[in-house]
């Protein structure tokens, strides 16, 4: 059972052999599935007036992090960040400390979880010039085809160990881009045999990726999270879905 703890605010004297910085909070949210963390990264906590580092609002802004690269023909900053916020902080104000530095190209963004009892990362993609990126590399294909129908499978936090299955659409991609608004349009509900939407256990959703009629769909998740959901449901719901290894996006 996946086990969510939420966080205090007591300060950690020691600073943390696996990262630059010093924690703030001596819990995270417990999650199955996540990631080794990079020891280059910057640890940041999220507060209630911003993001914080090494105990102190961040005055010198989003920028003091990290430069900009030239990445795949983009500009954007690869210094791995590692969030640290509360179980039950919402997605709403994650998304408000985390949005500077997403307008300022940090493309390789995770939160710190448990895993096992001890600390990990569990990598966000995020939007960036039109692109999706995860842990700093490019997720999103380039398409040549003016339309490619896809499935695509939206999905959002359930209770326990479950994620929600909200809608199967027939969706066609019509640029080579990341997909915004005006350029991918869902066209019809999915028509095919699948389990009743609702909460998939993380088995289920795999056993519904892996069959050969899914495949053929390039099936993708498009996360559809409030910014009222708490993180320890999202976070929950994250570490499923990275653990599927499918484009996935908000």
């Amino acid at each position: 059972m996946l086990a969510v703890l939420c966080g205090c605010s007591r300060p950690v004297p020691a600073k943390t052999p696996w990262s630059r910085g010093h924690r703030e909070l001596t819990e995270s949210v417990a999650v199955r599935q996540a990631e080794p963390i990079d020891a280059s990264s910057f640890l940041l906590t999220v507060a209630s007036d911003g993001m914080r580092f090494d105990g102190k609002k961040i005055e010198a802004g989003p920028a003091a992090f990290g430069r900009y690269e030239a990445v795949d023909g983009h500009g954007l900053r690869q210094q791995p960040l590692l969030i640290e916020c509360r179980g039950n902080d919402s997605l709403g104000t994650v998304g408000k400390a985390v949005d500077p530095f997403l307008q300022k190209g940090f493309v390789n963004m995770s939160f710190l979880v448990d895993r096992g009892g001890q600390p990990a990362a569990l990598p966000f993609p995020l939007m960036f010039d039109k692109i999706i990126w995860r842990s700093g590399r490019r997720q999103s294909p380039y398409y040549t085809k003016p339309r490619v129908p896809r499935l695509e499978i939206r999905i959002g936090p359930a209770r326990g160990e479950n994620v929600s299955i909200l809608e199967l659409n027939v969706a066609a991609w019509t640029t080579h881009y990341a997909p915004d608004e005006e350029e991918i349009r869902a066209e019809a509900a999915w028509e095919g045999v699948h389990p009743a939407l609702g909460s998939w256990t993380e088995e289920t959703l795999r056993t519904f990726l892996d069959r050969d009629d899914i495949r053929q769909l390039d099936p993708y998740i498009r996360l559809w999270f409030k910014e009222s959901d708490a993180m320890s449901e999202v976070l929950v719901c994250l570490s499923i879905v990275n653990s599927m290894n499918r484009l996935a996006f908000m």
